[in-house]
C-alpha cells in the first residue's frame, strides 16, 4: 500500500489540538468573542468534520452581525436629527433609498428590509433574540415577517412566541417556519385571516425575470385556486404531449403547453416583438461575435441578436463598435418621437443609482430645468422613473450630468453617488482554452482501488483545490 495511505501521527495529532479549539470556539457566546476564536482558526489545518463545524460557527455569528446591523437601521429609522427640510416627508423611504445605494441593492429590497426591521420591532422580539444568539438565520426572519406582515401586533406577537420556540427546538428550516406560522395565524386570527386573504388577491400580478442563457422566470402570484387550476392544466397538457410522442423533457413540455393556452394558434411562431434589440456593426455583420442586448431582458448572443434583428416589427440600434455613443437631435421642451428612441435605448434603464426600471417606462427628464435653460438633447435629458423623477423634483436628491456621462446623485443626507455613462461598450475576450483531459494518474482520482505508486517522494498531502497548476 502506498506509504501516502499511512496514517500519519503528526498530522493526527495537529488536527486534534485544532479540534480542541474548535471545541472551545462552539462554547463560547455568538458576538465578539465568537469572532476572535474563529479569526485565530484561519489558516490551521483541519479535517473534514471539524472544518464543517466551524463552517457552521461562521453562519451563527453571521446571524448576529445581522442582529447588530437591525440595531442600527432601527436607530436610523428613528429620523430624529433628519433636517428640517426633510419634515412631512417619510423617513424610512429616506433612509432606505440612501441605504439602497451605499450597499448596491434595489430600493424595493431595501424598503423590504426596512418593513422587516419595523415588523421585528414592533411585533416579534423573540424571533430578533433568536438571530442574536445564532439559533435562527436572517432567512428564518424574513419568512416570519412576511408571514404576519398584514397582521395586528398583538396576532404577530402571539405568532412570535408560538412558533420561534418550536423552530429552534426542532431545527425547522425557513419553509418549515413559515407553515407554521401561517398556520398559526389563521388559528390566531380566522375572522382577520379571512379579511387578508381577500384584499391580497387583489394584489395579484404577473412579472418576468431575466434568467441566465436567454431564459426567464415567469411568476404569477394571486388566488391560490385559479393558480392551481392552471397548473393542472398546464400538467395534463404536457401529459397529453408526451403521449401523443413529443419526447422532449417535462420541463420543456410545460412550456409550451402555457404558450400555447396564454398564446394559442400564435405559440407556434415567433410573436412580434415590441422592443429594442443593440447590436454593434461588426457583429451585424458577422465579423466579431460580440454580445447584443434586448431590452427588457439583458445579454444575448450575437446569433440571436443577428437573427431577431431581421424581424422588421422590431426596432433595431446600430452601435458604433469601438465607441458605443449615440448622437443628438431636438430642441423642443418635449422630445420627438426619436429622440425618445434614443434615450431610451442610450441608457435602457432608469439612471438613478442601482434602480433597474426599463427606461421605455420611465420620463424623459431634464436634468437642468427647461425653465432653467436646460436643453432637450441627449446631454441634458436622461431616462427616471417615476419615482426617482419625483424625489429629483422635490429636492430630496439631485443630480449633476457630467461631460463624460456620468451622473452625480447627491442625497438628502449628502452622500454622493456616480453612475456610469449609458453607453454600449466593447469588452473584448480571448475564448479560455479547451479544459485538459482529468489527470488519471493523481491519486485522489482512484476511489475503489489503491492509489498508483509513485517516485516523486513528495508526500505532502494537498487537497485538489489547493494544488498549485
Amino acid at each position: 500500500m502506498d506509504e501516502r495511505w499511512a496514517p500519519d501521527p503528526a498530522t493526527d495529532a495537529l488536527f486534534a489540538r485544532v479540534a480542541v479549539l474548535v471545541t472551545e470556539a462552539e462554547q463560547q457566546p455568538v458576538g465578539p468573542l465568537l469572532a476572535s476564536s474563529l479569526v485565530r482558526l484561519q489558516g490551521l489545518q483541519m479535517d473534514c468534520t471539524t472544518a464543517a463545524r466551524v463552517t457552521a460557527l461562521w453562519d451563527r455569528l453571521a446571524s448576529w452581525v445581522q442582529a447588530q446591523s437591525m440595531i442600527c437601521l432601527a436607530e436610523a429609522l428613528r429620523g430624529a436629527d433628519l433636517p428640517d427640510f426633510l419634515s412631512g416627508h417619510d423617513a424610512a423611504q429616506i433612509v432606505a433609498q440612501d441605504i439602497a445605494v451605499m450597499t448596491h441593492v434595489s430600493f424595493g429590497s431595501s424598503m423590504e428590509r426596512v418593513a422587516m426591521v419595523e415588523r421585528i420591532g414592533d411585533a416579534l422580539p423573540l424571533s430578533w433574540e433568536a438571530l442574536n444568539r445564532g439559533d435562527l438565520t436572517l432567512a428564518h426572519l424574513k419568512v416570519l415577517s412576511t408571514s404576519t406582515r398584514a397582521c395586528t401586533p398583538r396576532v404577530a406577537e402571539a405568532v412570535d412566541a408560538r412558533v420561534v420556540p418550536q423552530a429552534i427546538a426542532r431545527g425547522w428550516t425557513p419553509t418549515q417556519l413559515a407553515n407554521a406560522a401561517r398556520r398559526a395565524v389563521i388559528a390566531l386570527d380566522p375572522d382577520g385571516a379571512e379579511d387578508r386573504a381577500a384584499k391580497a388577491k387583489q394584489y395579484g400580478d404577473v412579472s418576468l425575470y431575466a434568467e441566465d442563457h436567454e431564459c426567464a422566470t415567469l411568476v404569477a402570484t394571486g388566488d391560490a385556486v385559479p393558480l392551481r387550476n392552471v397548473m393542472d392544466a398546464i400538467e395534463q397538457r404536457a401529459e397529453a404531449l408526451g403521449r401523443a410522442g413529443d419526447v422532449r423533457p417535462v420541463g420543456q413540455r410545460r412550456i409550451d403547453a402555457l404558450a400555447q393556452y396564454v398564446l394559442g394558434e400564435q405559440a407556434a411562431a415567433r410573436p412580434a416583438i415590441q422592443a429594442v434589440v443593440t447590436i454593434d456593426l461588426t457583429t451585424l455583420l458577422g465579423l466579431t461575435e460580440r454580445p447584443g442586448e434586448l431590452s427588457g431582458y439583458g445579454p444575448i448572443t450575437a446569433e440571436t441578436a443577428r437573427q431577431l434583428s431581421k424581424d422588421a416589427t422590431l426596432r433595431r440600434l446600430i452601435t458604433d463598435p469601438m465607441t458605443g455613443t449615440m448622437i443628438d437631435l431636438g430642441t423642443s421642451y418635449r422630445p420627438t418621437a426619436a429622440l425618445r428612441r434614443i434615450i431610451d435605448a442610450r441608457d435602457r434603464t432608469c439612471r438613478f443609482p442601482g434602480c433597474s426600471r426599463r427606461a421605455i417606462t420611465c420620463d424623459a427628464d431634464h436634468a437642468i430645468a427647461h425653465g432653467c435653460g436646460g436643453r432637450t438633447r441627449t446631454d441634458n435629458l436622461h431616462a427616471l422613473c417615476r419615482m426617482h423623477h419625483n424625489l429629483k423634483t422635490h429636492g430630496l436628491w439631485s443630480v449633476t450630468l457630467n461631460p463624460d456621462g456620468t451622473e452625480t446623485w447627491t442625497s438628502a443626507f449628502g452622500f454622493r453617488y456616480t453612475t456610469q455613462a449609458g453607453t454600449y461598450p466593447i469588452e473584448l475576450f480571448d475564448p479560455p482554452d479547451e479544459d485538459p483531459p482529468p489527470d488519471h494518474d493523481e491519486w485522489w482520482h482512484y476511489a475503489d482501488s489503491d492509489p498508483p505508486s509513485t517516485d516523486d517522494g513528495d508526500d505532502e498531502w494537498q487537497p485538489w483545490f489547493e494544488r498549485a497548476s
